[in-house]
């Protein structure tokens, strides 16, 4: 543990987010991985636990439109309260079993990204919104104009297969890619995006706020392409072995 931390501490302080060489590679890799147009009628698979992080038996299939999840989960919930780790969670899977585990998670049909504190979303949203890709932009629980919380979801232009624990690997190499290259798009500092949020089981939180006082959290989507993560991953430069 001691030694991950101290890496993590050291990539931390790198400043690569902010270099104009690599906002220009993922400007140029997304523009190549745009999938088929998503509508606001195309299906949303994903897998709901009403009970909270701590709860996970019982997920049920939400079988509504991407529409629907933005108005009847994101939209609604938004007027809820929740204290921390006890609001719904939504993973975007396929969950044969209701057990919110991996072994259970057979496919992932959005990328969800994590931004806890680390930057707005203002750039990222003019981005995608100019690349014509399909995105959600949601306020989280614990926002707030001075620590802004935030997820960013995108749905995928087709099912990625977790079924397998190298099928697993596959989905968090090309994870960490995206998170790297929307990361820089974003402009944020330091670590960007959330990196422990990669395992496709992970509790994904909505809207709910944490108390009455807080005002309802906002959401902003634009309806566009899919994003082809399996291309993103492909198109990228290959790693040069020292």
């Amino acid at each position: 543990a001691a030694v991950l931390q101290a890496a993590r501490g050291r990539w931390c302080k790198l400043s690569f987010y902010g270099d104009p060489l690599l906002r220009d590679l993922t400007w140029r890799t997304l523009s190549a991985c745009r999938g088929p147009q998503v509508s606001a009628a195309a299906p949303f698979p994903c897998t709901v636990w009403y009970g909270g992080a701590t709860n996970t038996y019982g997920g049920v299939r939400f079988t509504g439109t991407l529409g629907d999840y933005i108005t009847h989960v994101l939209e609604a919930r938004a007027h809820e309260v929740a204290p921390k780790r006890t609001g719904w969670v939504v993973t975007p899977t396929t969950n044969i079993d209701g057990h919110r585990t991996n072994a259970s998670t057979t496919a992932v049909h959005a990328l969800n990204l994590d931004c806890d504190a680390r930057g707005t979303w203002d750039r990222l949203v003019a981005a995608l919104s100019s690349l014509d890709i399909c995105f959600i932009a949601y306020q989280s629980g614990g926002w707030s104009p001075s620590v802004p919380k935030w997820h960013i979801i995108m749905p995928l232009a087709r099912p990625f297969d977790t079924s397998t624990p190298e099928k697993i690997a596959a989905w968090k190499s090309a994870y960490t890619s995206a998170r790297v290259l929307l990361g820089a798009l974003a402009e944020l500092p330091g670590e960007g995006f959330d990196p422990t949020v990669e395992t496709p089981s992970i509790p994904i939180f909505v809207t709910e706020r944490r108390v009455e006082s807080d005002p309802p959290r906002q959401i902003v989507h634009r309806l566009g392409a899919a994003l082809d993560i399996e291309a993103m991953a492909t198109a990228l430069p290959a790693i040069e072995e020292e």
